[in-house]
This record gives C-alpha cells, structure tokens and sequence, in this order.
C-alpha cells in the first residue's frame, strides 16, 4: 500500500476548455482541508523510499506532484503549500524551462509559461522538489 498521491497541473492563470485547471481558492481550501485534519505532505525522497521499501504509509502521509512545471505554481500554488508546511514535487518538461508553450492554445487561447530556473532554485531551497516530466512533453505512452 502505497501513501495517496494527489497530481494538480495548473493552479490560477486562465480559463480552459480541459480539466487540468484548478482555481487558487478552491486549492487553498483543498490544501488547508488536508493540514487542519493533520495530513502531512511528503517529500520525493520519503515518497520513493517508502514504496521501495514497502513502508505501510501512516494514515495521514500524502504525496502532492504537480506535472509540467508552469509559472502561475510560483504564485498561486507554491506559497499556499508553504504557508501549510507543505512540500511537494514539480515534473518539469526540461526544454520548456523559462519558455511559454504551444500545445495549451487548444485549450486556453493562450501559450502559457513555464517555470525558470531562478525560481526553481527558488523554491528548491525552501523544501520543494523538482524532476524531470521529459524535454519535450511528448505522449510518454505513445513512445
């Protein structure tokens, strides 16, 4: 049994057509949910070591992943979480570091940001994980 694992995409920004937006105060309330009834959030390192190990997960462990790395994270999701004493792991798509991308306009009307590396180090030094989603957010099953 593995702790649950809770993936968010974009947290805030704009308005889609897809369902990989949550808005910042329906996340605030999700995440402030989860501390007032004593959930700890885990690390990458304690996440990989207690599948590994097969650690039966206390009741109260959770691993929160972001996938793709967008820039509206620093400002609507990463200070939430640390506010809560929060932590949590960020898949980044390595070629889109510090760029905007192209495959969101089908569903945003917009080319949307990603992460740079100034705030990736950023929140890496306050606790926070970053690993790599791919270079080139290409359909992982399809390869």
């Amino acid at each position: 049994m593995t702790p649950p694992v809770l993936c968010y995409h974009r947290i805030g920004g704009p308005l889609e057509l897809g369902v990989t937006r949550v808005s910042r105060s329906v996340f605030a309330r999700q995440m402030a949910a989860l501390a007032a009834a004593g959930w700890k959030s885990l690390t990458l390192s304690e996440f990989g070591r207690r599948v590994q190990h097969a650690v039966v997960p206390s009741c109260n462990e959770f691993f929160l992943t972001f996938d793709d790395g967008y820039a509206s994270l620093a400002d609507h999701a990463y200070p939430v979480l640390a506010d809560l004493g929060f932590t949590s792991t960020s898949f980044v798509i390595t070629d889109f570091i510090g760029r905007d991308n192209s495959w969101d306009v089908r569903y945003t009307w917009h080319r949307l940001a990603h992460l740079d590396w100034p705030e990736i180090e950023r929140w890496q030094a306050r606790g926070f994980d970053f690993a790599s989603h791919g270079a080139r957010h290409r359909r992982l099953t399809w390869l």
